[in-house]
């Protein structure tokens, strides 16, 4: 009994046993090695230096994928029983290993940065999973209102944030404006331009000078205006009119097929952020080669707006309008600032807007809260809309909005089932891999016995009592 009994204990502590420990191990090293040793998609144009930190006009976004990356591979450490310490050097060893490999490999760029973020994941992983008892807060109330308030209020600054990252930050010197440009990073439009203008002064192509009134309407609500002949629709992002400071782009109107697009340098990007940049989908879609389109757009800071004429194609719905259209950024779209990928901005942003917002959501609930985490869900919804009315470059998410709703009440509901697992026992899977989730313990086969009552558990008797009944 003695035997049986701790062995009983043990499972239901939640020990990890060796072989789940090697295999979330293995789970979480595999994908670093899938997305760090195969090929990368294309050269990069900068000279990266391998002894940088902050590497690349979006460094910033690779040290915060860095550090994301490697937080699961930490967590498997912890499960080890492995101090943050202990995990920080082994994220360290195994980045160097990954690093030394990528000298070989075409198209990836080792360099120190790498190695500082990695380490940092491990090491936060195997915190986190070695401090999961105190981080879930489970029974006690004010651990759960502290926790729930500081998300709540993490969360609207986020979004006002990522908002504000939106603004425009092009410097007022030193560009060079470029018609249907040839560049590394995109295909080159087969147009002539005719000519372009900003607040109704002809601008040719060449360096601008400082103190250029271009500057000055590129941050107001004065129209830029480009004139030329179209070609086919390219297959690929490709720039119509171009203002950049030597290779970086400050203001880029193109197209991505039969979209328009307007890129820029934002704030985020001054920060070495991605940048998620707004399109009007379709909008070309009533040009044919030759045709001669006069493009206009509005001034950056104040909104963007996009007109055009001169297409000669039937447009296929009745109630397509040529312009002016107002395109914008939603405000759902936080992810853009870590990585902006052309197949997420043009096939699947929205899905992506509600994962994003539905993982920022989900923990106003698992606290479980539920009068504070309903007034935050309101209060971030209501900024998914409120939002555009300060930032003009942002739009209201209704995938945002219904990623919240739906998000904080299922983790209140997985919070209620946590603290009250009677009522779902009856379906053993669930309740088994609910626990591993939250609790850290890896799925068991055995079921806890119910709650004790009155000191003792249901079905359990003292010795006293076995000695009565056998009197």
């Amino acid at each position: 009994d003695l035997v049986t009994g701790g062995a009983a204990g043990r499972r239901r502590s939640g020990e990890v046993t060796p072989v789940k420990r090697w295999g979330l191990l293995a789970a979480t090293a595999l994908p670093i090695l899938f997305l760090t040793l195969s090929r990368g998609s294309a050269a990069s144009t900068e000279e990266i230096s391998v002894l940088c930190i902050i590497c690349g006009w979006r460094g910033t976004s690779d040290a915060i994928l860095n550090i994301a990356l490697f937080l699961p591979f930490g967590v498997a450490l912890g499960a080890f029983g492995r101090s943050a310490s202990v995990a920080f050097l082994a994220g360290l060893s195994f980045s160097v290993g990954i690093e030394l490999m990528q000298f070989v490999i075409p198209n990836r760029s080792p360099g120190l940065g790498d190695l500082i973020y990695n380490s940092l994941g491990s090491g936060l992983g195997a915190l986190i999973f070695l401090n999961r008892e105190t981080l879930s807060a489970q029974g006690n109330p004010r651990l759960e209102r502290r926790f729930t308030a500081a998300w709540g209020t993490f969360g609207l600054a986020l979004l006002t944030f990522q908002a504000w990252l939106l603004g425009p930050a092009i410097p007022d010197r030193g560009h060079r404006l470029d018609w249907t440009p040839v560049t590394d990073y995109a295909m080159r439009y087969e147009a002539d331009v005719l000519g372009t203008s900003f607040a109704a002064a002809d601008l040719p192509a060449g360096d601008v000078p400082a103190g250029h009134p271009v500057y000055a309407e590129i941050g107001s609500s004065t129209e830029i205006g480009v004139e030329f002949r179209a070609a086919e629709w390219p297959f690929g992002i490709a720039p119509i009119l171009r203002l950049r400071r030597g290779e970086i782009d400050d203001l880029f109107i193109g197209l991505d097929y039969r979209d328009i697009i307007v890129q820029y340098r934002s704030r985020g990007m001054a920060l070495r952020l991605d940048r998620p940049y707004p399109r009007w989908p379709r909008g070309a879609r009533t040009w044919a080669p030759g045709d001669t389109i006069e493009l206009r757009m509005s001034g950056i800071g104040d909104g963007i707006e996009l007109a055009h004429s001169g297409g000669s194609i039937v447009p296929d719905s009745p109630k397509y309008d040529p312009g002016p259209v107002r395109i914008t950024i939603p405000t759902a779209r936080g992810w853009g600032f870590l990585m902006y990928p052309r197949w997420a901005a043009r096939v699947t942003p929205k899905p992506l807007d509600f994962i994003w917002m539905f993982m920022l959501a989900l923990p106003l609930g698992i606290w479980g809260v539920v009068g504070m985490s309903t007034r935050f869900a309101v209060a971030w919804i209501a900024a998914l809309y409120l939002l555009p009315f300060v930032f003009p470059l942002v739009g209201p998410s209704l995938y945002g909005a219904l990623a919240v709703a739906m998000a904080v009440p299922l983790g209140l509901a997985l919070h209620f089932v946590k603290g009250n697992p009677e009522p779902f026992k009856w379906w053993k899977p669930f309740h088994t891999l609910y626990d591993s989730a939250l609790a850290g313990s890896p799925p068991t086969a055995e079921i806890d016995s119910p709650a004790p009552v009155g000191g003792h558990e249901r079905g359990s008797t003292t010795r006293e009592e076995d000695e009565g009944e056998e009197r």
